[in-house]
């Protein structure tokens, strides 16, 4: 066992140097490999074929930079037809340094590898497709099978080669991930496949019905990304960062919110309009729901002149309540009421006709107010009334 203490600590010496080979994400001299990780069909390939493609041409990936140099792919899913048809698609090139490793059944793939890294030094990145169909682990589930086969994939590759990082692709378990899970518990087999590696890249598909795809990347060193979703090119067969997961459900949040305050102002306006001059409290739980919500629900509206508030008359000497009227059915006062009553008596007609409109607490006041006109108001609505029955 080696101690350190005050003494001794500053004699560790610095870690090497290490480029980062996908800026925040992948670094050379990390000893730990990195997992791409996402249930069948949720993209992991065509993305991985799309970061190998950045690398190779040193241009960006997801909005990050990457470090131009040669990758090396191994690949046991596809057809060498296919899987260059893949490359061609994501914008490979003629001269770009790509070595792909397509496995015969009886191959060591271990040792094919570090033979291939050898030859190939200035490698800056291995891609693994998939790391299960590379060492043949048959019982994933076995920490003990995991850890060795990793350890032997330590021992051989980046003990040797600690200027190039590694990318596994893995599965995660179908039975337990949930649409939003990134927990490393929900790794496909062994704990040991998240313990013996460094970041982990979530690929998500939304559902069977939602086709979009978001990311996430968890990084021991370096800069996470939170979950994103990704705007996915059919043509180019790559993908470029979108609205943050987040984003989208504080936008749909506050949908939702005005959508209830769009509902909110119509049922108060209706209730208001079904029973004119309703009390502000009586009009609030007339409306039903949460008493208070309505309430505030009224006063914003009267604000906003939807809903006018006339002072009514308090019956025990208090504070006179508050009477609700949609805008433009509201009473006029009486001043203004005898006012255009007045301007009516010119005419029998029009005056019968503007007294017949009103309601009975305005008929009251017109009645009361001039008994002159009494006579003519009785024998014109008479009138009017035997005309409408025929």
């Amino acid at each position: 066992m080696k101690t350190y203490d005050g003494s001794n600590l500053k004699d560790i010496a610095a870690p090497e140097p290490s480029d980062w080979i996908w800026d925040g994400i992948l670094k050379t001299h990390q000893k730990r490999p990195s997992l791409l990780l996402g249930l069948a069909e949720s993209g992991k390939s065509t993305f991985a074929v799309q970061l190998a493609v950045a690398t190779m041409q040193g241009a960006p990936c997801l909005d990050r930079a990457t470090k131009k140099s040669k990758v090396i792919f191994w690949k046991s899913e596809d057809s060498a037809e296919d899987t260059k048809s893949d490359f061609v698609r994501a914008g490979w090139r003629d001269g770009d340094p790509l070595v792909l490793l397509l496995p015969d059944p009886e191959d060591n793939n271990v040792q094919c590898l570090a033979d291939t890294l050898a030859q190939h030094p200035d490698t800056k990145l291995v891609i693994i497709e998939t790391i299960l169909d590379f060492l043949k682990i048959k019982d994933s589930n076995s920490t003990e099978r995991v850890k060795a086969e990793m350890k032997r994939l330590e021992d051989a590759i980046w003990t040797n080669y600690p200027d190039c990082a590694v990318l596994l692709l893995h599965w995660f378990n179908k039975d337990e991930v949930s649409v939003d899970s990134q927990s490393i518990t929900k790794i496909n087999g062994s704990h040991a496949f998240a313990t013996t590696t460094a970041t982990k890249i979530y690929l998500h598909r939304v559902s069977d019905q939602d086709p979009r795809r978001w990311i996430y990347i968890s990084a021991r060193r370096g800069r996470e990304l939170e979950p994103t979703y990704l705007v996915f090119d059919k043509a180019t067969g790559t993908s470029t960062l979108g609205e943050t997961r987040y984003a989208e459900k504080t936008r749909d949040k506050a949908q939702v919110k005005k959508s209830h305050e769009q509902d909110l102002t119509s049922k108060a306006i209706y209730t208001a309009n079904e029973n004119p001059g309703l009390v502000k409290g009586a009009l609030a739980k007339k409306m039903g729901g949460n008493y208070q919500t309505a309430l505030e629900k009224i006063d914003a509206l009267i604000v906003q002149k939807l809903l006018i508030a006339v002072e009514g008359v308090s019956t025990k000497g208090g504070t006179p309540p508050q009477q609700i009227y949609v805008k433009g059915r509201e009473p006029i006062s009486p001043e203004e009421l005898f006012k255009k009553f007045e301007a009516t008596t010119v005419n029998k007609r029009a005056m019968v006709t503007f007294y017949s409109g009103l309601n009975n607490e305005g008929k009251i006041l017109v009645y009361g107010k001039y008994p002159e006109h009494r006579q003519a108001l009785d024998e014109g609505v008479r009138q009017l009334e035997e005309g409408l029955k025929q």
